[in-house]
């Protein structure tokens, strides 16, 4: 719960009152009686205005007395361009994050493309390189939980599929 200053319309807590106020004994929960005495008021709090957080923000404005209630009001501002930048680019590395997560799917099995998947399928590869032709099916546990059984008859073709997808998050 929060006061308003009824002559500045300057908002405060609880610990503010008491602070500004150490030789008064404030009931708990304080109430508009309280604290009218004193010069403030119930704060009544109001959800911030629907906008698209990413390039506005919501800034607490001077409350107003709406319908003889002290009611909180807020601004709507565009963020600077920089940090309109940085959500964007936050936003775009997270959903690449959350693709490469999902993965691709190969004979019904989503397939994640993480560093530790890639890291663990070139050893594979590398296995299946030395010798194909005594290459031992070996099962792959991917990041996203999925697991997947590589032989030499499906292992090529999963390169290709998974190569290209892994390709797509590499920078041109």
């Amino acid at each position: 719960m929060r006061f308003v200053e009824v002559e500045t319309g300057h908002v405060l807590t609880v610990s503010d009152l008491q602070s500004l106020h150490p030789n008064t004994s404030f009931p708990s929960p304080l109430a508009h009686d309280d604290v009218s005495d004193l010069g403030y008021a119930v704060l009544k709090e109001t959800s911030q205005p629907d906008h698209n957080q990413d390039t506005h923000v919501a800034i607490e404005a001077v409350p107003a007395l709406v319908d003889g209630i002290w009611t909180q009001q807020w601004l709507i501002q565009e963020r600077p361009a920089a940090e309109v930048a940085a959500i964007a680019a936050a936003k775009a590395k997270s959903a690449e994050q959350a693709q490469k997560m999902t993965g691709v799917e190969f004979e019904g099995v989503m397939c994640s493309a993480t560093k530790d998947d890639q890291a663990g399928l070139l050893a594979v590869w590398m296995d299946y390189m030395s010798s194909p032709s005594e290459f031992h099916p070996t099962r792959f546990d991917f990041s996203n939980g999925s697991k997947l059984v590589l032989t030499k008859d499906n292992l090529p073709a999963f390169r290709a599929v998974w190569g290209a997808f892994r390709r797509q998050f590499f920078n041109p």
